[in-house]
């Protein structure tokens, strides 16, 4: 094979004009790709820890909805009165006995963290657990002497407030789910797009990468090295030396 030592290889004349800042470039973006990478990892695990608590957030939610709803109807308070009129006679307090869950688990251990979901999501589930922690205390004060100790007429008045925050209640929990799903859905599409621009990286990007390292070994490093080396051993003293035939 014939080398012409008078023509310097294209990638060498490249290097040696643009070595440095070549060399800088290619640094700044395999920094730049590799940071890129970590993000996007990053990020679908921030997706996925995301995604657990909403999951919880919509499942508790929907649990207590359950129990609630039994208190969204205002038009029941008056058959309550009634039946507690009949059943509990004249003298004796209006005061039904009413089981209370007083914990909310999933969102007591998420109020140190709950600023990670979005502002709209964040909103309507503050707003439905401040109505139903307002109606747990007028469940629980049923109990209480001070409710005992009323005449039946505020009695019944506090037994008909209980209603109303009820509905207010299951309309805040409405509300509250819904906005819960649609974060549920994006956060599974995101997730999913995330994979698949993993997954084409590694399946296409990397395929193309190292064809485009093979061509360019062959047809740019092995020439320019054939070059360097030949011309390297050709004696400089010699006139013809311009061509050299290993």
């Amino acid at each position: 094979m014939t080398v012409d030592c008078l023509h310097e290889p294209a990638v060498l004349a490249f290097a040696k004009a643009f070595g440095a800042s070549i060399g800088i470039l290619g640094a700044a973006l395999a920094w730049l790709l590799n940071n890129v990478v970590r993000w996007t990892v990053w990020r679908i695990g921030e997706w996925r820890s995301e995604y657990e608590p909403v999951k919880g957030l919509k499942a508790e939610i929907a649990s207590n909805a359950r129990s609630e709803r039994n208190w969204a109807a205002p038009e029941e308070a008056d058959k309550l009165i009634a039946a507690l009129k009949t059943d509990l006679g004249p003298y004796k307090p209006w005061a039904p006995y009413v089981a209370v869950i007083e914990a909310d688990i999933i969102f007591d251990g998420l109020k140190g963290s709950i600023n990670r979901l979005p502002s709209n999501v964040i909103e309507k589930v503050v707003e439905y657990y401040n109505l139903t922690s307002g109606l747990t205390k007028q469940l629980e004060d049923f109990r209480s002497e001070a409710f005992t100790q009323l005449s039946r007429p505020r009695q019944t008045t506090v037994i008909r407030g209980v209603y109303e925050l009820g509905a207010a209640v299951i309309t805040a929990a409405d509300k509250a789910l819904e906005a819960l799903e649609k974060r549920v859905q994006t956060l599974r599409i995101v997730q999913s797009l995330g994979f698949i621009g993993l997954a084409l990286a590694a399946f296409v990007g990397v395929p193309l990468a190292c064809s485009a390292a093979k061509s360019f070994v062959a047809e740019g490093l092995i020439p320019a090295a054939e070059w360097a080396s030949a011309c390297d051993l050709a004696p400089k003293s010699d006139p013809d030396h311009r061509q050299y035939k290993p």
